[in-house]
């Protein structure tokens, strides 16, 4: 395009636009720099039927996209009176002026642009118009509902009450102003289109799957207009209840599992005919435990529903960790003992209840051990031994043989992953115990010496640093890659064991350390109060809180840490 005409055409120079347009003859020559396209009129090219080189727009969009003021729409009518077709022309990105003026939010010059195609074919043009699609399937309606301009939408929907039905397939407008919250918009799309409108979305969602997840007065609104929303599934299956039950409680989900009236109108019979996925187990995977137990309450049956592996929402929340849920579940005792495909039940009432390989509850628990050294502590070590001690049974099958498939097989595998865990233990441990034998040695001043209180600091901190020398003697053996593994496993938990030791000990250390300053402390504050009354024991009760403060802080955070993050929980 001439540079220009460009220019006259972006400030909305109408008298310089007349002029070049005038004179296209004369600037001709410069047709050099533009990019030319086929018109629909097969006659000699102008000025205006030259588009830019990147987005291929005409002149006509520019302008639209310029401005609405007067001197744009006196500027789009000089255009239009003189290349009519560029009123429908697209882009190369299949927008019209028209959708550049409404992407912009020019609400006048939409207008103005539907009023020329009026003057052309009347009403048969502007239906074209306002219904033509760029290549992402969307008209300017589109484009109107998305900068939130009801004004421009109403103006819209007058000339073609049928717009908001586009396209058929894809986002519909009344989608589009679901997403964003848009409530009056939606309303008007609804009422001036006489509910004969698309509440289709992307992926095959509609129009209730993004309100439930936007606000509750949407939800009900769409729900008033189309009860059959609720049975209408995305590409996956999932219906709006799916979408509503997968919003934790901290997502802030704008419907509440308190209010039971979206919820009762958004189940359907059909939501539980779904194979792969269902409702209550979407919520079980996000830990919602209110929205299950709402579930729950509008259709205790639900609870056993299953889904394509035969598991409840029980065995859900347990594979997910969601313990809220867990929790909760357990006030059903049925579910407990609900077994899926495979056998497995999520939690046992009856833990000698075998699957469909024989095995028991304390079966799993061992198969679910870390081969090789495993920390005492460790949860799955915690539950097989407390299965073993409530005397649950073992699984229906040669022990030898589970013991070849599921243990001994692990261990001989994993022996090189072993080592190398075994190695990086042992760095790790190995620096604390020196540093524990380093405190030892820092002790403090026997201002105690001969009271039983310093006997005590005195044995803790032998002790401290006996068994911390044992650990790092034992660790300097389990580091040794030439030793057997089962030697240096034997070394490294008995190291474990006196590092543990050195560091209780050291804690005994560390309270006598402070008992010192303390009872100097005390030992002032008589002789204070007798000679010049309370005021000079506030002093020394600050510096005792002071000390107090240094030396004990990390314990003041830390319950109070867990206490705000249960509270918060």
């Amino acid at each position: 395009m001439h540079p220009r005409l460009l220019m006259a055409a972006r400030v909305g120079d109408t008298q310089r636009l007349k002029d070049l347009l005038d004179e296209g003859s004369s600037v001709g020559a410069h047709l050099d720099f533009v990019v030319r396209v086929e018109v629909p009129q097969p006659s000699t090219a102008t000025l205006l039927d030259v588009v830019t080189a990147v987005e291929g727009d005409s002149v006509l969009h520019v302008v639209a996209a310029g401005g609405d003021g007067e001197e744009f729409l006196e500027s789009a009518k000089v255009i239009h009176d003189r290349a009519k077709h560029l009123l429908a022309m697209p882009n190369r990105k299949g927008d019209t002026p028209l959708h550049l003026a409404a992407r912009i939010g020019n609400a006048r010059m939409v207008s103005h642009l539907l009023d020329l195609a009026k003057t052309d074919e009347g009403i048969r043009l502007v239906k074209k118009l306002v219904r033509a699609k760029n290549r992402l399937g969307e008209t300017a309606l589109h484009e109107a509902v998305r900068v939130g301009h009801r004004g421009m939408v109403i103006r819209l929907v007058e000339e073609d009450s049928e717009l908001a039905g586009f396209p058929r397939d894809g986002a519909s407008p009344l989608y589009l102003a679901i997403l964003l919250d848009e409530v009056s918009i939606a309303r008007s799309l609804h009422d001036m289109s006489d509910g004969n409108l698309s509440y289709g979305g992307p992926n095959g969602q509609k129009a209730l799957h993004a309100a439930v997840l936007r606000s509750e007065v949407l939800t009900v609104m769409l729900l008033r207009w189309n009860k059959s929303l609720t049975e209408q599934g995305d590409h996956d299956g999932c219906t709006p209840l799916h979408f509503a039950a997968s919003q934790a409680e901290e997502q802030n989900c704008r419907i509440s599992p308190h209010s039971k009236f979206p919820w009762v109108r958004l189940r359907t019979s059909t939501t539980t005919n779904i194979p792969l996925c269902r409702p209550i187990h979407v919520a079980a995977a996000v830990g919602a435990s209110r929205t299950v137990s709402t579930l729950i309450g509008m259709s205790p049956d639900g609870a056993g529903l299953r889904d394509a592996n035969g598991r409840t929402f029980l065995h859900v929340a347990v594979e997910k960790k969601r313990c809220n849920v867990v929790k909760q579940a357990c006030r059903i005792p049925w579910i407990l003992n609900m077994q899926d495909n495979d056998g497995n039940t999520a939690l046992h009432l009856r833990i000698d209840l075998t699957n469909n390989n024989g095995q028991t509850p304390r079966d799993l628990s061992l198969v679910g051990i870390p081969p090789g050294l495993s920390y005492k502590w460790n949860p799955k070590q915690m539950i097989h031994r407390a299965l073993t001690r409530a005397s649950a049974s073992r699984g229906v099958r040669r022990w030898d043989q589970f013991e070849e498939e599921y243990i001994l097989r692990l261990r001989r595998e994993d022996e090189e992953t072993e080592s190398q865990k075994l190695n990086n233990s042992t760095q790790t441990l190995g620096i604390s115990s020196v540093l524990i034998v380093t405190v030892t040695f820092g002790g403090g001043a026997p201002t105690l010496a001969g009271r039983y209180t310093f006997d005590v600091f005195v044995v803790a901190n032998a002790l401290a640093f006996i068994c911390s020398s044992l650990g790092t003697a034992g660790l300097m053996y389990s580091g040794i890659t030439t030793v057997d593994l089962p030697i240096r496993q034997s070394h490294f938990l008995k190291s474990l064991f006196f590092v543990s030791s050195s560091l209780t000990s050291l804690v005994v250390v560390v309270i006598y350390r402070s008992i010192g300053r303390f009872q100097r402390m005390i030992d002032l504050a008589r002789p204070l109060y007798v000679r010049a009354g309370i005021r000079p024991l506030l002093m020394p009760a600050k510096d005792v809180f002071t000390r107090m403060l240094r030396l004990y802080w990390p314990f003041i955070v830390i319950f109070s840490w867990a206490a705000c993050a249960r509270n918060h929980t």
